[in-house]
């Protein structure tokens, strides 16, 4: 209680006071202690002021961890499957899945903070995936296999106790992005972290992944053919707003003094009501993130038994990796050879996507790869292998 008026006498460090700045005469830097460890209200700075209305009161007379809150937090999982395998007749097999997973990370009573300065919620994990393939066989020495798969991963913070946002515009705190949420506040010593909530702003993320494989096999003689191709589809849509109003670092250091890196001097407190911050981050959020991919692969590949001891595999794959594009071209880069109008036309300037370009990544179209091997038994206890491939 007492620190919250600018008592810090009970504290054997003493703290300093950061516009008191000056030479020691010996090439450092020196401050001025505040006498008694006190600091006037009146040197306050607003928003410390503003944001300290927000601290709950100590619990037990402590002069430190004297706010204790009780709490109860756990997870719970749910998971439901089923499978189905139907034969339509000897030649045709059909097989289909599908499972079902969600993670609730479940909160029961107050975080160590109450709201704004800390806002309770679960954060839900869902995975949903199903597979469907087909067997025909052609021949007795002829089988195709189709696959397609799909996979969801979703994952989003719920918020539960709906606090209204607005706080930098409450709390007179400017120069930030973001409008709602309760600036962070990571204290390095004394005070656990502390801020980020209010608004009910959802955050979660969720990813979508589609595959189709295709794969042809073909028992010739002394031959074993294989053909295939792979296509492979990738999304993920991000909203995020995390920092967006402020990740801020306040350390013992900007009370204590300069040349005293052993930070045996100050007050990690003490520089927050002076609204000494060491560093901070403040994240711009200007768009949700909407990224999607493109895999294509195809192989043929020949296992030759030459002898009964000798088995070559000889094989090609190519690859072709799309570059990464975003759905409603949300994306810019710095392309060297435009010409930059805010600089004399020199070269040189930010590019931003469109329907026509959407990304300044071109893909390698000639990916062909070998896939060589070859297996020798000397003997019947002794197989000799060797392989050689580009990826």
């Amino acid at each position: 209680v007492a620190m919250r008026g600018g008592d810090f006498s009970a504290f054997a460090a003493p703290i300093y006071d950061p516009a008191t700045n000056a030479s020691d005469g010996a090439g450092g830097t020196t401050r001025t202690a505040f006498q008694g460890n006190m600091i006037a209200p009146g040197r306050f700075d607003t928003v410390a002021k503003n944001m300290l209305a927000y601290f709950p009161q100590p619990t037990n007379s402590n002069l430190t961890n004297n706010y204790l809150a009780a709490g109860a937090n756990g997870d719970t999982i749910n998971e439901e499957g089923i499978k189905v395998d139907y034969e339509l007749n000897s030649r045709n097999k059909l097989m289909g899945d599908f499972s079902y997973s969600k993670n609730s990370t479940v909160v029961g009573a107050a975080n160590p903070y109450p709201p704004p300065l800390d806002e309770s919620g679960p954060s839900i994990t869902t995975t949903p995936e199903a597979r469907l393939s087909y067997d025909l066989i052609l021949a007795p020495n002829l089988v195709n296999h189709l696959q397609i798969g799909f996979n969801r991963f979703v994952q989003v913070g719920e918020l539960l106790d709906n606090i209204p946002g607005g706080w930098p515009a409450k709390l007179g705190y400017t120069g930030v992005g973001g409008s709602e949420a309760f600036p962070i506040l990571n204290f390095t010593s004394l005070l656990p972290q502390s801020g980020g909530g209010g608004g009910n702003i959802p955050n979660g993320t969720s990813q979508n992944g589609t595959v189709i494989d295709e794969s042809l096999n073909w028992v010739k003689g002394k031959h074993t053919f294989k053909f295939g191709m792979e296509y492979i589809r990738g999304g993920l849509n991000d909203l995020n707003t995390y920092r967006d109003t402020g990740y801020l670092n306040i350390s013992a250091a900007e009370t204590g003094l300069p040349d005293r890196p052993d930070l045996t001097t100050g007050n990690s407190f003490a520089s927050f009501l002076l609204g000494q911050i060491d560093s901070g981050q403040v994240y711009i959020w200007n768009a949700e993130d909407y990224e999607r991919s493109g895999y294509y692969a195809g192989y043929a590949q020949d296992d030759f038994k030459v002898t009964h001891k000798l088995t070559l595999n000889l094989g090609v794959r190519y690859d072709l990796y799309r570059p990464t594009v975003w759905a409603h071209n949300q994306a810019s880069w710095m392309n060297p050879s435009i010409a930059n109008p805010a600089a004399g036309n020199l070269p040189g300037s930010y590019q931003f996507a469109n329907a026509s370009l959407r990304t300044p990544l071109s893909a390698k179209n000639d990916a062909f790869a070998p896939r060589l091997g070859l297996a020798y038994a000397i003997d019947t206890k002794t197989v000799i292998r060797a392989n050689y491939s580009m990826i």
